[in-house]
This record gives C-alpha cells, structure tokens and sequence, in this order.
C-alpha cells in the first residue's frame, strides 16, 4: 500500500457526529489526527509567509480547511475526510496497493469538479502541490471575489472545480461519462482511483453489484464497486 495509513480531519471545535469520527479511530493499522480552528492556525503558522497570508486572508472557513487538507496531505500523505463523513467498512477494501491517488467524482457537476471531501494520496503528489500553488494564489490576487456568488468562489478558489482541473492533468483518460462506476486509470503519475457518488435517495441496489464504503452522513451515499 502506497498511500501511508494516516487519517486526518478537521472541525473548528470538538463538537462533531461522533459516530462519524469514530467510524475512521477503528482502522486498524491507521493513525488518526483530528484538528480544530486553533490547531490550524498552529499547523499554517509552520508553513510558508504567503501560505500563512492566504489562510488569514480569505473569508471562507471551507477556503481555510481546502487549504490545510492539501497542505497536510502534501506533507503527509495519507487520507483525508470530512468530519460529517461516516466510514462503513475497512479502508483496506478500497485502499489498492497500487494506488497513489483516490478521488471521488462530485455528484452536482461530475463532467468538472471533484468533490474533496475525500482525498487519498502518496507524500509529495504532484496535484496536491499544485492545489497548494493554486489556493494560495487565487486568495492572495483576489480572484473570483467580484461574483455574487459565494458558493461559486469556494468552488473556484480551493473547490470542487479548482480541484477537479487540476486532477485532470495526471490522468490520460478521464472518463468522466462512467460516473456510476469506480475508474482506475493510469495516470502520469501512477494509478488514480476515481469512486462515484450516488446521488441522494439512491436505493441500495440501483447500481447492481456495490457496497457501501463510507458515506456523507447524513446526506449522500458513497459506493464504489465490489470485487473487481
């Protein structure tokens, strides 16, 4: 297995669904770090000027938190997931020994974006850093500030579609028309895992032959194939 087997989370207090956090303490063989607001702050104050610029800049909390998870994961490798995201099953099922990159398709536009709520990733992995570069530059000129439309600079700034752009470039083929399907493509930079997201109210059985993994408790479920 490539990807190191540490967990990290955030919330900006301790007060979060505790079965969601404690689905991801039981893996065996797993690390878990869990930060709050005041641990980020510490982590960012580690890293670089500009980094720290950008994070006490820009208004969004989510901006805040996209930026420390691609940092973290950088540095680190590991996995990160969400605080509201609940774990069903074992990391080791979906894990694959030879995968350098997990991503999961985000369900409202999966054609562009790419929801990073999950992230998997070896140390050092090329689109991790260029999310960093990219984060922190799009808060420091101030871009997309001028649209009406806060969700859409989320999205554009650290989000779903920033994120997606950039994971584009280390796959040959995106197959983005199989969204109900787990694709593993060789990309430039070794295997990306790509996992689909079912939309909300998707019976168990609509896809066929899938099993829960984990899911976004208590709005979206997860599901990657079974087996192959």
């Amino acid at each position: 297995m490539k990807i190191p087997k540490q967990i990290f989370q955030t919330h900006k207090n301790r007060v979060v669904a505790e079965d969601c956090v404690k689905s991801w303490l039981h893996q065996e063989g797993f690390k878990h770090y869990f930060y709050d607001d005041m641990q980020l702050d510490k982590f960012m104050q580690n890293q670089s000027k500009e980094a720290y610029r950008a994070f006490r800049d820009v208004w969004a909390p989510a901006v805040k938190a996209d930026l420390w998870r691609y940092i973290v994961l950088y540095e680190n490798g590991g996995i990160y997931a969400d605080a509201d995201i609940k774990l069903i099953g074992n990391l080791k099922d979906f894990i694959c020994s030879d995968s350098e990159l997990i991503v999961v398709y985000d369900d409202l536009r999966p054609c562009e974006n790419l929801f990073q709520g999950f992230i998997a990733c070896v140390k050092g992995h090329p689109a991790l850093k260029e999310a960093v570069d990219l984060t922190i530059s799009n808060i420091l000129h101030r871009r997309y500030e001028r649209s009406r439309d806060a969700k859409h600079n989320v999205f554009m700034i650290s989000g779903p579609s920033m994120f997606g752009g950039i994971v584009k470039k280390y796959q040959s083929t995106y197959l983005l028309h199989q969204v109900d399907k787990v694709d593993k493509i060789l990309s430039q930079s070794g295997d990306t895992l790509m996992l689909a997201q079912c939309l909300k109210g998707c019976p168990e059985d609509h896809y066929g032959n899938l099993k829960y993994i984990y899911k976004d408790s208590p709005f979206v479920p997860w599901r990657i194939e079974s087996g192959q």
